[in-house]
């Protein structure tokens, strides 16, 4: 028998060598919401500029890896978020984004996908498959690991671990010149700050 996987879903992951405790020691001084989450804006905040240069370093490379008809990807929301004991965030995707990232401040509780291929949640007529019977993937959150991943690929976490998971999410969009080869001379900018000038 011979086997050909077909439409993979890549997940990417780099490990940061920079100051890990510096970097949390500022997260823990962030406004938090009730949700524990900081304002989106992190990715403007100047004491994280180090680290969002790793991560527009680390989207380049997704770029690259898919040739992507675009200039950059573009860090466009960014926010902290901290998960005490026994919570949690449901099953999710992140609207408005091209790719999105997560960087862990801690080691914790994984983070879980869903298959996407909503299809193979529901099999009616195939006999179930001992096989990761509920299509899911855990990977676990390690300390100083960005992940970036397709932002509609589903994942939750529910942090059953005694210590608080702190976490940095991302989301970014093309910018620059978008699906145009290089002698294309208009530029559709996703750079929303200018849009509506």
């Amino acid at each position: 028998m011979n086997i050909q996987p077909i439409f993979p879903v890549e997940l990417f992951w780099w490990k940061w060598d920079g100051d890990m405790e510096d970097i949390l020691y500022k997260a823990k001084k962030l406004k938090q919401s009730n949700y524990g989450q900081s304002s989106p804006d992190l990715h403007t905040n100047e004491e994280f500029k180090d680290l969002f240069k790793f991560f527009h370093k680390c989207l380049g490379e997704v770029k690259d890896f898919y040739d992507l008809q675009c200039d950059e990807l573009r860090i466009v929301t960014a926010w902290m978020n901290k998960y005490v004991t026994n919570t949690g965030q449901d099953f999710h995707q992140h609207p408005m984004s091209a790719f999105s990232g997560c960087f862990y401040l801690t080691d914790g509780a994984p983070i879980t996908f869903k298959d996407p291929i909503a299809f193979r949640q529901y099999e009616t007529t195939t006999p179930l498959s001992r096989q990761n019977a509920n299509r899911r993937a855990d990977f676990p959150a390690v300390k100083g690991n960005l992940m970036i991943f397709p932002h509609w690929l589903e994942h939750g976490l529910w942090n059953n671990l005694p210590q608080d998971r702190w976490s940095l999410a991302f989301n970014s969009l093309p910018n620059g010149r978008i699906n145009c080869d290089s002698n294309c001379v208009s530029s559709a900018a996703w750079d929303l700050r200018h849009t509506f000038k």
